[in-house]
């Protein structure tokens, strides 16, 4: 004859459905906090994708090697690593949102001259590597708050299942330099270089010796040879600059 196992009293079913209650409550906020997770890197890719698509450009039209009909022929490379792919539409919004950039001074054969050009270059070049450093700075938040929720959302649960094992330890995320500080040294040495090359009365390699920083000595070192400073002051012909030699 076989027995029937015993009914869980009043107190044991109390608890299982307290446990299946905060069961549930976890699963679903973790699946929550996870889509919001990929929305936010989802919109990180966008912008810097966006970004330094541009990025590229405004490098281009510096070093006077960019072409008039340039939007024609703006494309990205196509990813190689499978986990981008989810972010493809993303890509394609950038391409054609740096594509429709209102006309400037800095495209070639604008008619502004060359100091409008040059002015409004160092502008544009300075509000993306600002945008990129927002990107930088939130994907850094994001990566934290994430971080956090996960251990107190652990935590949580084992509270309520009445477990006494110890917290996981979680190291924090590794503390990385800021990361574009050594480009924004490059780009106003370009700009002031630029004037130089433009005749204006301004020593801009005493200025970056001035800087002492890795980034300037390295910049400093490069400018050694004597074609590397030539070509740093050189402004592109379609900005029209003055004529100058070598």
């Amino acid at each position: 004859m076989e027995l029937e196992p015993p009914a869980p009293d009043a107190d044991s079913s109390d608890r299982i459905h307290r446990m299946s209650a905060e069961l549930r409550r976890f699963t679903a906020d973790r699946q929550r906090r996870r889509r919001e997770f990929h929305q936010q890197l989802a919109s990180a890719h966008y912008r810097s994708v966006r970004a330094n698509l541009l990025l590229s450009v405004l490098t281009r039209a510096r070093a006077g090697t960019l072409s008039t009909n340039w939007r024609d022929s703006l494309a990205l490379r196509p990813t190689e690593h499978p986990a981008a792919a989810m972010f493809s539409s993303g890509d394609h919004l950038a391409v054609r949102e740096v594509a429709d950039t209102p006309p400037s001074a800095w495209e070639p054969h604008s008619g502004a001259g060359w100091r409008r050009a040059l002015e409004t270059w160092f502008d544009a070049t300075n509000d993306v590597y600002t945008a990129l450093e927002q990107v930088w700075l939130e994907t850094e938040q994001a990566n934290r708050i994430r971080m956090n929720d996960q251990r107190e959302a652990a935590r949580r649960l084992r509270s309520h299942l009445g477990w006494a094992k110890p917290e996981p330890r979680i190291s924090p995320p590794s503390v990385t330099d800021f990361p574009h500080s050594a480009p924004r040294l490059h780009i106003e040495a370009w700009y002031r270089a630029g004037l130089a090359g433009g005749g204006e009365d301004t020593d801009w390699v005493d200025w970056l010796r001035a800087q002492d920083n890795e980034a300037s000595h390295t910049l400093l070192y490069r400018l050694s040879d004597p074609d590397n400073r030539w070509q740093i002051e050189h402004l592109p012909d379609y900005w029209g600059p003055p004529a100058r030699t070598p």
